[in-house]
């Protein structure tokens, strides 16, 4: 969020029609902080190194579309192309699925 909060979540009252632009990082998630990696498959994602770690994968509007411990390379699928947040071990990242 622009104003350096990083929880995954936001609610907040609409009083009149809105209109809300969202932008998001491009996927290829590994850095030093990280020490696992994202990668985008055919028709979802595959998270590598994370072995152990709560894996978590939600649309844009909070539905979990998939959750469990990851096991060595951990692919997740999907049934529509689209943005979703992956919360790993807390940890929340933006990715993009497409076909």
């Amino acid at each position: 969020w622009s104003d350096g909060n990083t929880d995954p979540w936001r609610m907040f009252p609409l009083t009149q029609d809105t209109s809300l632009v969202a932008f998001f990082e491009a996927l290829g998630i590994q850095d030093a902080a990280n020490p696992f990696s994202v990668v985008q498959v055919e028709g979802g994602i595959e998270v590598i190194g994370a072995v152990g770690a709560m894996v978590e994968l939600y649309d844009v509007i909070g539905r979990c579309h998939w959750r469990a411990v990851a096991a060595g390379r951990q692919r997740i699928l999907v049934s529509r192309p689209g943005v979703y947040l992956l919360r790993i071990n807390g940890q929340v990242h933006k990715v993009v699925v497409r076909r």
